[in-house]
């Protein structure tokens, strides 16, 4: 149970905004607008429900400046982000769940969608945020309507649909690092039963804002390139499609972390580079690069019977990816990656949405799904000045299938004017085969000759699980919501996919369940200008999938993958959107977190853990505290102009990147961002500037230990700023 003083602190939190309910005095002439969400597969107001759901519209997203999904975290309470290599890996976790390991044949305890289609790998999560219509992040297991991998909630990214009377619209921007940016999007009626839209998103740099300080090489540079097309049709009354085919490139140049020696780094070396400077870095004479492609496509079918819909699914992804990463930050040899793989995926969901009724509704469905993981991944582990006098390569050749199958199905029932039941269950099953070896390329991992085999690992795994939700809502009233959930989560197993330096690093991570308990409520005050949501939680976490370090019989310095027993979470977060004034909008998070180990491993895979994991051990990925406050003001400048400001600021606490890893502690994290825009009332034209880091911040958005038990760490990209102009056509 959690301890008095921290339930203390809780209610404090619950409590905190309410004054601002009450207090207020405001006859603001404006009132919030209702914001429609599908995170319960089908079209209900965010205020209805019995889910935490933080959502954001296409406006809001354009505002906020979010060029990839992981700068969600900024608005967002309860959702830490991160880039855990230089290639771009995307780390989620809501509330103390997600994936502390960055080889993309693992999967987050978050899932991410997008248009519908779960993305298998965080390879796929490149190119969504733009022409977007909304974007839904829930909070919780969501393992009955979304099946595996969502032990800690799920991100749903919609993209805008074709309409009927014919738009269009683009953006050009510049920005410093000499960035050039050009977004757009043309939308209409190609014949009476079908519409088209076009969207693509474009983004280059010709200066980097990073600087090798022995070479002048310049690291950071962007160049990427998506682009989607979707074709909605009617083929009768009640037969009709969307078909959404998309493809994304990014050629940049990757950033580079930073590094600091460790205990373990030979005589005289220095790595030079623990500098507070973030655009200083020391990279040596290693090709970093970035050549990532991915297509896709996906076509939705829904027939629409009497008192029932039929929605069909089919979706398919192909993403290849080859990066040189300078991992480590240091300009030697020791932990460069090189990275070439390639993950196809295939889904398959039929589902039926009953018509709602006075008192009864349900949704229950069926998916399939494949994947497939191509990797060769090398990393270059050399120590210079003699100690391994030559190169010393791990080589990893391996390919991991996945074979998916759920069934679902999800109910809500009035058992009253003002109270409500949901029930929710879901059986899945997972087979999942790794077939691969590593090899010592240069002879010097092991001391053996070139090309010995180190590890070998074939070997498949099937999994089931029975997931369920029970929820009860209460309308207090008109514009009060009050909820109880019971929830569990499944994430499936997964073998370790980094090159193997003894044969005990390769093997399979049991899953991981959650159990949770949720209380909250929601509100809309003051006339409806103010909307305040709150939410209590607690989570029996069994098995958390971690990354451990550990130390074979010959003290060969190893990272893996392990479960963790037993853990805990207990936590509380606010929302608020207020209108306290014509024009005026307010919005406000904040998360508390206290996630921690109970019942700890006593070894990684029988070999001793270089860092204990002790009760009481703070999990990775969850800030005990984490705050966000944006402001949107617009105003009129005369009949035909208009101006809109809209400022943020957000604060992630002190978090780990991984357990019991002394130099993968970093943060707190402080964002603050602007834009000031002017348009015309005729939405025909806007021109903005903007800015993000405003105060130059140079805090460690990520860090970890490197080859020599020092850190390798991630700083803040320094201050950006620029300007944009759009057209819309109608």
């Amino acid at each position: 149970m959690m301890r008095g003083t921290q339930a203390m602190r809780i209610n404090r939190l619950l409590l905190a905004a309410l004054p601002l309910a009450i207090s207020s005095q405001s006859q603001a002439q404006q009132t919030l607008e209702e914001v429609v969400v599908t995170a319960q597969k089908r079209a209900q107001s965010v205020q209805d429900i019995g889910v935490t759901v933080s959502a954001f519209n296409g406006e809001q997203v354009k505002d906020m400046n979010l060029s990839s999904p992981k700068d969600l975290a900024t608005f967002t309470p309860g959702l830490s982000t991160a880039n855990a290599t230089s290639g771009g890996t995307p780390i989620f976790a809501i509330r103390g769940i997600g994936l502390d390991d960055f080889n993309i044949n693992n999967n987050s305890g978050v899932g991410v969608y997008t248009d519908e289609v779960f993305a298998s790998s965080p390879a796929l999560l490149s190119g969504q945020l733009f022409d977007i219509e909304r974007v839904e992040v829930l909070k919780g297991p969501q393992g009955t309507l979304y099946g595996k991998n969502t032990t800690g909630g799920a991100i749903n990214f919609i993209s805008n649909k074709p309409t009927d009377e014919f738009e269009a619209g683009i953006t050009l921007g510049y920005g410093n690092w000499r960035t050039s940016s050009a977004n757009g999007f043309v939308s209409g009626a190609l014949s009476e039963d079908v519409r088209g839209r076009f969207a693509f998103d474009y983004e280059k740099s010709d200066q980097g804002w990073q600087q090798d300080i022995d070479t002048g090489r310049e690291f950071g540079l962007v160049d990427r390139f998506a682009a989607r097309g979707l074709l909605a049709f009617d083929i009768n009354e009640r037969l009709s499609g969307l078909l959404n085919i998309h493809l994304s490139k990014d050629d940049s140049t990757p950033e580079s972390p930073q590094s600091t020696g460790g205990p373990f780094a030979p005589a005289g070396f220095d790595i030079a580079t623990g500098t507070e400077a973030p655009d200083k870095v020391r990279v040596g004479d290693l090709n970093v690069m970035r050549d990532e492609q991915g297509v896709g496509s996906s076509l939705n079918l829904q027939y629409e019977f009497d008192s029932f819909t039929l929605t069909s699914i089919t979706a398919w992804d192909d993403y290849e990816r080859k990066v040189v990463d300078n991992l480590d930050g240091d300009p030697f040899p020791t932990f460069d990656f090189f990275q070439d793989s390639q993950v196809t995926q295939y889904s398959q969901e039929f589902r039926v949405n009953s018509d709602a009724t006075d008192n009864f509704s349900w949704v229950a469905g069926i998916s399939f799904s494949n994947d497939e993981i191509t990797v060769r991944d090398i990393s270059d582990s050399a120590v210079p000045f003699g100690v391994f006098p030559n190169r010393s390569r791990a080589a990893a050749d391996y390919v991991q299938e996945t074979d998916s199958f759920g069934a679902f199905i999800h109910t809500e029932t009035d058992l009253s004017d003002e109270l409500h039941l949901s029930v929710g269950l879901r059986y899945s099953r997972d087979e999942r085969s790794f077939n691969g070896n590593t090899i010592d390329v240069d002879g010097n991992v092991i001391f053996t000759t070139p090309g010995a085999e180190v590890a070998r690992l074939n070997d498949s795994r099937t999994e089931s699980d029975f997931s369920y939700r029970v929820g009860l809502d209460y309308d207090f009233n008109d514009n009060t919501l009050l909820y109880a959930n019971v929830a569990t989560g499944y994430k499936t197993g997964v073998f370790y996919g980094s090159p193997a330096l003894a044969q005990e690093v390769w093997g399979y991570t049991n899953p991981e369940e959650v159990f949770s308990y949720e209380i909250g409520f929601k509100s809309d005050l003051l006339d409806q200008t103010l909307r305040l949501n709150a939410a209590y939680f607690h989570y029996d976490y069994d098995n958390r999938q971690s990354l451990l370090l550990g130390a074979t019989p010959d003290n060969i310095f190893i990272v893996t993958l392990d479960n963790i027993p037993e853990s805990e979470i207990d936590g509380a977060e606010v929302e608020l959107e207020w209108l306290p004034l014509e024009g005026l909008d307010i919005r406000a998070g904040i998360s508390y977190l206290d996630a921690e180990v109970t019942v700890p491993p006593s070894s990684l895979r029988g070999l001793t853990l270089f860092t204990p994991v002790t009760p009481g051990t703070t999990l990775a990925q969850a800030p005990e505290w984490s705050y966000n406050l944006a402001m949107a003001y617009r105003w009129n400048l005369s009949d035909e102009l208009y101006a809109r400001a809209f400022a943020s600021f957000s604060r992630v606490e002190e978090q780990a990147a991984a357990l019991a890893d002394p130099n993968g502690i970093y943060g707190p994290i402080n964002n603050s961002s602007a834009r000031l825009s002017i348009g015309s009332e005729s939405d025909n034209w806007e021109v903005s500037l903007w800015g993000k880091n405003l105060a130059d911040s140079r805090d460690v958005t990520y860090s970890a230990a490197n080859f020599y038990a020092g850190a390798q760490y991630y700083r803040q990209q320094p201050r950006s700023y620029g300007v944009e102009l759009s057209f819309n056509f109608y």
